[in-house]
């Protein structure tokens, strides 16, 4: 649902995502102070806990391979040092793992001297913070790990920066194609759900990108006037001109969402949503966004025309131009998304959380909310302005979600 539940679901599956990681910004408190050593010499690992349990929290394991079990059982880490030279799985591969799993944490590597070839080339190669030479003083020792916090603390504040750019500019960008035209507002709406579904059955990872992109999808609509759109919409006639702008909005979608950290392989989903597109990408998550929304587009084609959403999934079987998977997954969409009440109310009895089940329209016609707009604080005050006014078509359809009614 393109809405203001809908969005804060999303960004904050996104802020726990952070940003393809495993850590997300409300880690930062419980990581700090806590180090974990990695060694294959229990008594190295004993003399660094003795040595440091007052300034730090500290944990040790024995081996990366026990490294990586407590980074995933007792993470979040802001820093990880490890011994080079370790049977099995060595430190340079050790750090590299856990930079993949936890990318937030700060690595350092302590080596020997015969092993400083190594150690540079694992600093450059994996992008660790430093290494240390063994035997290592304690005041070094202390240093480093100052330092390393310093960095911990620089990586997450950029981190949680980009994340509220990110939810600032999604937001902003939904309720400019949502003042601007309603109509393709709520035709985004029910993209967004479809996808969704498709993302929820599919079990993928980092959902939050393909229901950015299901959200956005739509935002090159910007460029063409309302009112030619509606006639795109209901298959009217327009001109050239009109028409080629139209199918140019998935690029223009791109252009802008690409602008928004983070965002570039949403925006490539985007550009990828009509056939032919943008050509093949060579990401496979994209390219499965960008056919979670052609489907998503073909199905709400033929829903606008009078067919359940069954119904359309049969036929669009049947052309086979269609990932079957992804067919499936819709095999038993249900529209219901936990509502459960539809009521006819005026704008007196409007609420947050409640759902336009028709479009809000003032009383020259003109749409003024667009179908399936859940209303947020600011939307409730622009309609409620507006009724002051006199200038909206009361009493209207609303769908009321069951957590509204405190169930």
């Amino acid at each position: 649902m393109l809405d203001a539940l809908a969005l804060s679901r999303v960004a904050e599956r996104y802020r726990q995502a952070s940003f393809n990681g495993a850590q997300g910004p409300s880690d930062e408190g419980v990581a700090e102070g806590r180090i974990l050593f990695v060694d294959d010499e229990p008594s190295i690992l004993d003399a660094l806990a003795r040595s440091l349990h007052r300034d730090y929290e500290v944990h040790t394991a024995e081996g990366g391979e026990a490294g990586l079990k407590c980074v995933a059982e007792k993470g979040p880490f802001a820093v990880v040092i490890s011994d080079m030279r370790m049977p099995g799985m060595d430190g340079a591969a050790f750090l590299a793992a856990v930079r993949r799993v936890a990318p937030d944490t700060v690595r350092m590597l302590l080596t020997g001297h015969a092993d400083m070839t190594s150690a540079m080339k694992a600093v450059n190669e994996g992008q660790l913070f430093r290494f240390l030479a063994k035997p290592c003083p304690k005041d070094d020792l202390l240093k480093a790990l100052e330092g390393a916090h310093e960095q911990y603390r620089l990586v997450r504040a950029e981190r949680e920066v980009l994340a509220r750019t990110l939810r600032a500019s999604v937001t902003v960008l939904v309720r400019v194609l949502n003042l601007t035209d309603p109509n393709t507002f709520g035709h985004a709406s029910v993209l967004a759900r479809f996808v969704a579904h498709m993302a929820m059955k599919r079990e993928v990872g980092d959902a939050w990108q393909y229901d950015l992109a299901a959200m956005l999808s739509q935002i090159g609509c910007i460029a063409i006037l309302p009112e030619t759109m509606a006639r795109i919409r209901a298959g009217q006639e327009v001109s050239e001109e009109d028409r080629l702008m139209f199918a140019s909005h998935p690029e223009i979608g791109r252009q802008i969402v690409e602008n928004i950290p983070r965002l570039q392989s949403v925006a490539r989903m985007i550009s990828l949503q009509t056939e032919g597109g943008s050509g093949a990408d060579d990401d496979p998550e994209v390219e499965l966004g960008g056919a979670m929304l052609r489907l998503g587009l073909a199905i709400h084609r033929l829903a606008s025309g009078g067919l359940s959403v069954d119904l359309a999934v049969a036929r669009l079987r049947q052309e086979g131009a269609h990932d079957e998977r992804l067919l499936d997954a819709m095999g038993d969409y249900r529209d219901d998304w936990g509502i459960d009440t539809i009521r006819v109310i005026p704008v007196t009895d409007l609420e947050v959380g409640m759902v336009l089940d028709e479009d809000l329209k003032l009383r020259d016609g003109t749409v003024s909310l667009g179908s399936a707009t859940e209303i947020d604080a600011p939307l409730l005050d622009r309609a409620r302005r507006l009724s002051a006014s006199h200038l909206v078509q009361e009493p209207f359809r609303v769908r009321v979600p069951s957590w509204t009614l405190g169930e």
